[in-house]
């Protein structure tokens, strides 16, 4: 449960940047960590985000 919520809060915060001027890299990743959230893969999710905050660490606030 703790692993959904941080992910959650991390897809709100990196969400919140989609409306920014976001490269397409980052929207496609995006896509995939949502992906994997719904089929329930939550480390695979996790991993995903973590590589775009890294990658793109001026979209996370």
């Amino acid at each position: 449960m703790k692993r959904i919520c941080i992910l959650l809060v991390m897809m709100m915060g990196l969400g919140l940047a989609i409306s920014a001027q976001v490269p397409q890299s980052a929207v496609r990743q995006l896509e995939r960590a949502i992906e994997a959230i719904n089929a329930k893969r939550y480390a695979e999710a996790e991993r995903t985000l973590r590589a775009v905050i890294k990658r793109h660490p001026t979209y996370y606030d």
